[in-house]
């Protein structure tokens, strides 16, 4: 991002048919690319960046870890 540029997440906040738009497709469960190339044909502009910024996501849960096993070495 530029020195002194604002945030474009605010963008869905700023636009409620915009945003509403995105979040049927994000339910619909398209990527951002595709949801900010559908939009362009509607004479909306978003980058998928900015639908990226502007959704929540949630931290992957920590993976457990696999019990060691002790290694034999091979036959020959």
């Amino acid at each position: 991002m530029f020195a002194g540029a604002a945030p474009e997440a605010a963008k869905l906040v700023e636009h409620l048919e915009l945003a509403a738009k995105v979040a049927k497709r994000l339910k619909l469960r398209w990527s951002p690319h595709a949801i900010s190339a559908d939009l362009r044909a509607e004479h909306m502009t978003i980058s998928a960046e900015t639908i990226l910024s502007g959704v929540p996501w949630r931290p992957k849960p920590p993976r457990t870890a696999r019990p060691s096993v002790p290694r034999t070495p091979t036959q020959q």
